[in-house]
């Protein structure tokens, strides 16, 4: 989801290697590998994004996005598995990161630095 087609041109997800669905409000377009579709943030729902995924066979979607995105899939029990890497930089301040309440999840390392992997039990293939 890029709303406002925001994303430099040149970024890696953009280089056209794979095939790739960038939702925005702007444009419905095909351009080589990249296929826009466009939306309307105030009507449509993480639902109806989601379903129109599926009805283009898409089937499994990994996100990273900011923590409003996350923290809605979250809250609306849109999603299986989180996996949360954690480093060395402590900020002092910013945006806070989503919150997972009422799950423990498995601890394990990625080299040297944690990482937490949460599943959502509440999904029927996670049960």
């Amino acid at each position: 989801m890029d709303s406002r087609l925001s994303l430099p041109e040149n970024s890696h997800v953009l280089d056209q290697s794979q095939p790739t669905v960038v939702f925005n409000e702007i444009k419905d377009e095909t351009i080589g590998n990249i296929r826009y579709i466009r939306y309307d943030q105030s009507l449509d729902t993480l639902q109806d994004i989601l379903s129109h995924l599926y009805r283009m066979n898409i089937l499994s979607v990994l996100v990273e996005g900011g923590s409003r995105l996350l923290q809605s899939l979250i809250d609306s029990n849109l999603w299986d598995e989180a996996r949360v890497f954690s480093g060395d930089t402590v900020f002092g301040s910013g945006v806070a990161a989503p919150r997972i309440r009422g799950i423990k999840p498995k601890e394990t390392l990625a080299g040297r630095y944690p990482y937490k992997i949460f599943i959502n039990p509440g999904q029927t293939g996670n049960k």
